[in-house]
């Protein structure tokens, strides 16, 4: 059996807001140490505009450990492992000086204080991932119909650095906000 941890430097990374009543240090680990042989794994999380965000995945195993293979994968489950992290090293907010602007915070108390934090996490996530503004979805018409009589779809996906299913995804959102026309059935181009 495993242990899991958050690891973070308090003092090289200062806390930053989650939401108005949460802080959250700027960077942070969860780290997985198995101490059965089976692989261990770190994932890296900082901070960005309110918005826990995960940046990096380490999974590895030890000289006499058994391979990483695709089960220890499927157990890498991002939001749990922030939730757990959220839990462990989020702070509430209690007082806020309003001529120094000095924080008074500390961990969560108890069980609602922790759902909390976890459910402010997952909010400031969720808002992080809404992206597609009007400019954004005017930007995909104009590169859609731009490239509609080779690769419309696949230019959508080049131009923002995304997966053709996304890129799908933008162009549909693009036709239900009135940017492009109704679909040709069966091929590229609007009505």
């Amino acid at each position: 059996m495993g242990k899991l941890k958050v690891q973070t430097n308090w003092l090289e990374s200062p806390s930053v807001p989650m939401g108005g009543k949460f802080l959250m240090p700027a960077k942070f680990t969860v780290v997985y140490e198995d101490s059965a042989g089976e692989p261990g794994y770190e994932m890296d999380f900082e901070v960005r505009n309110g918005a826990p965000e995960c940046r990096a995945v380490r999974i590895s195993s030890s000289a006499d450990g058994s391979e990483v293979q695709r089960k220890h994968l499927r157990m890498l489950s991002i939001d749990d492992h922030l939730e757990y992290a959220v839990s462990a090293v989020g702070m509430v907010i209690r007082t806020i000086d309003p001529v120094s602007g000095e924080i008074t915070a500390d961990n969560a108390r108890d069980d609602a204080e922790v759902d909390k934090l976890i459910r402010q996490g997952r909010l400031a996530r969720a808002e992080s991932h809404r992206s597609l503004t009007d400019d954004m979805l005017r930007e995909v018409a104009e590169i859609y119909r731009a490239n509609v009589d080779t690769k419309p779809i696949e230019a959508v996906a080049a131009h923002f650095d995304k997966q053709h299913r996304t890129a799908q995804l933008y162009v549909k959102r693009a036709r239900d906000a009135g940017f492009l026309g109704a679909a040709l059935k069966g091929k590229a181009g609007e009505r």
